[in-house]
């Protein structure tokens, strides 16, 4: 359960960075692609520590990177204006 949010969590990147592309928004470009290739690697890392450290990691490192990308665009959103 813990790698379908991961899962959900890089799609949603990636529609972050459509959105940035089509916007023009540079800045906000990179950051999603960042943010992007950190999620693909959670991602990637999750069957590891799905079965060594338990779901419970997996699902706290899936949300905190999401915190994480709300408040970068939220900052990137203050900062455009």
């Amino acid at each position: 359960m813990g790698l379908l949010l991961l899962d959900q969590l890089v799609v949603g990147l990636q529609l972050a960075l459509l959105v940035r592309l089509v916007l023009g928004l540079q800045a906000g470009l990179v950051l999603a692609l960042q943010l992007g290739l950190l999620g693909d690697l959670v991602l990637r890392l999750g069957g590891v520590l799905l079965v060594r450290l338990g779901r419970s990691l997996v699902l706290a490192l899936g949300l905190g990177l999401l915190l994480v990308g709300l408040r970068l665009d939220v900052g990137l959103r203050i900062g455009a204006h």
